[in-house]
């Protein structure tokens, strides 16, 4: 099923659209094969070594645990622990995650992150990249990952943006 971007007029917010059904499988990870994302394995690394530059700079946390939802094939995981972080990637799609797991050696779940009952307070940081633009209703997830954030821990959070450099330059190609 083909989706787009859309922005709301009230907020501003990206939003897929049509927005999936919580069943189903993200159909923006689903429309690339788990073998293009692996070649774009070193640009996601580089984007993770930014979100840490990110987390260095604006929180105290420095090192500790760190959750990514909707991690793909776990790049943000990989470069946490390769930084000496414990990290755990959670996503709903089956072949990112079994890639994740089988190629890269990575603690990832298949899962939504409410069904995992993950125990409260129990990490430093939660990456959440490209995500809440998939969700109808935010706040359950969003919820969820206040009680799991221990005091002072950070969530990094990224959305679509469409004033962004690829963004211009891919026009209606661009897919966020």
């Amino acid at each position: 099923r083909r989706w787009e971007l859309i922005r709301c007029e009230a907020c501003d917010q990206l939003r897929m659209w049509p927005v999936p059904a919580a069943d189903q499988q993200d159909p923006g990870k689903g429309d690339e094969p788990t073998s293009y994302r692996a070649e774009r394995l070193k640009l996601w690394l580089a984007f993770a070594e930014q979100g840490f530059n990110q987390i260095r700079q604006t929180s105290t946390v420095q090192k500790g645990r760190l959750l990514d939802v909707g991690c793909s094939i776990g790049a943000f995981v990989k470069y946490a622990k390769d930084q000496g972080w414990e990290a755990l990637g959670v996503d709903l799609d089956a072949e990112a995650v079994k890639y994740g797991r089988e190629t890269l050696g990575l603690p990832l779940e298949c899962a939504d992150l409410q069904s995992l009952k993950l125990p409260a307070a129990s990490f430093d940081a939660v990456v959440m990249n490209h995500v809440i633009e998939h969700l109808e209703d935010p706040f359950p997830l969003l919820s969820e990952i206040r009680r799991l954030l221990r005091p002072g821990g950070i969530l990094l959070l990224s959305t679509p943006n469409f004033a962004s450099w690829p963004s211009r330059l891919q026009g209606r190609r661009w897919y966020g």
